[in-house]
């Protein structure tokens, strides 16, 4: 699923569980084009050659890195919104949902946080709204 189309929306998926980024782009269907990486050192190589409109990104990368759980996660929502290095829009997808995780990320720069299993509905109408490609589906309901 790695094809230009004009007015597709490009989704870079941070994930270390591929077949649940996977099965998530599928569901979203052909009005997205989706970028997988599940190594964090591939994260600005990808950034620069895929040219996303938005990212997902779940914060537990145990499976990708040091296995330091959501740290991992957290340090590279860190890293990209750092000095503006990234000024992608990024929707954390994690299923920690604690209130205080969920203020860190957002005080730390990410646009939106959702958690798993994530309603797909929901989570188009996030991505068109962040991505600001278009409008939400009327018959789409929430």
């Amino acid at each position: 699923m790695d094809e230009k189309g004009p007015s597709k929306i490009r989704i870079l998926h941070i994930e270390d569980d591929i077949e649940f980024a996977e099965s998530n782009a599928f569901l979203m269907g052909d009005e997205f084009v989706f970028s997988f990486i599940s190594t964090l050192a591939d994260t600005y190589g990808e950034i620069e050659r895929f040219g996303p409109d938005i990212i997902y990104l779940d914060l537990d990368l145990s499976g990708v890195g040091t296995g330091a759980g959501q740290e991992e996660g957290i340090s590279l929502l860190q890293n990209l919104r750092e000095d503006g290095k990234v000024d992608i829009p990024i929707v954390i997808i994690s299923s920690h949902t604690s209130r205080s995780l969920i203020a860190q990320c957002i005080d730390l720069g990410a646009s939106y946080f959702t958690s798993k299993p994530v309603n797909i509905t929901n989570l188009k109408w996030i991505t068109r709204t962040f991505a600001g490609k278009g409008v939400v589906d009327e018959t789409e309901q929430l």
